[in-house]
């Protein structure tokens, strides 16, 4: 059955989010734009999540999934399609209602810094974390525990975060900011319902919290494109010597 449903998933992201567009800009006005290019300009990222979950999918049985931080519900709405069991949680799952509930995904509205999520204890068989450890502004130590409670024994959990390359490191050496403006990610909150980017972590960092928790990391990837408009001799060249740390995200896949 796992193999079904990781079979369903599809293959081209990026001409499915265009075929279905009509459908995930079923959204609150207010983040339709934000929603659309945010669809368009994240379609690697969007791969290589789908790409991870049909990998954990085929090793094991893998049937109930919780997106965290789910808006704006792409994601959710492709495993739906696919024949998973999909629950989507967000701090405002209002903003995708109209989505949510043409797709039957059922939705809860939780801050998962804070709150307990609405699930019982050993009940999931995958979480997504991806893409939220960056925005919180606390310690993520209550959400992992939360996540590890709600996941089977040998449950799986699916996290990314953007990662602080070498070029970052770098640069800041020599006095530059490799955090986001800080006036603007916190403006987001405002404009589009939730907080930007706070904190930047490295793939050391991410593990030893993970492991901290009592998650086991079975597996790291990195992916996206970090900055490849940049054309500076230090940027060409490391990423010629590390290509790997110069990509924009790193996946984790870790169980419980």
């Amino acid at each position: 059955m796992n193999e079904t449903r990781a079979s369903l998933l599809p293959d081209d992201i990026g001409r499915w989010l265009t075929e279905h567009e009509s459908t995930l800009l079923k959204v609150d006005p207010s983040i339709a734009d934000w929603t659309r290019q945010y669809l368009r300009g994240h379609v690697e990222h969007t791969a290589s999540i789908i790409e991870n979950v049909r990998r954990i999918a085929m090793s094991g049985e893998v049937e109930s999934v919780v997106d965290i931080g789910a808006v704006p519900g792409h994601v959710s709405a492709m495993l739906k399609r696919a024949g998973f069991v999909v629950q989507a949680v967000d701090i405002a799952p209002e903003r995708s209602k109209g989505l949510f509930e043409a797709l039957e995904i059922p939705f809860h509205r939780v801050n998962v810094e804070h709150e307990r999520l609405p699930l019982p204890d050993d009940s999931v068989d995958l979480v997504l974390f991806c893409e939220l450890l960056e925005h919180m502004q606390s310690a993520p130590f209550h959400v992992l525990g939360e996540i590890r409670r709600v996941l089977r024994k040998g449950g799986h959990l699916l996290l990314s975060t953007p990662q602080i390359s070498p070029l970052m490191r770098w640069r800041f050496l020599w006095g530059e900011d490799f955090q986001d403006d800080l006036v603007t990610e916190f403006a987001k909150v405002d404009s589009i319902g939730h907080m930007g980017h706070f904190r930047l972590y490295s793939q050391s960092e991410v593990v030893h919290v993970l492991a901290h928790m009592g998650f086991e990391v079975v597996g790291i990837e990195t992916g996206g494109k970090l900055k490849a408009h940049d054309r500076r001799w230090d940027a060409r060249l490391l990423r010629r010597l590390v290509p790997d740390r110069m990509r924009a995200q790193i996946y984790v896949h870790a169980i419980k």
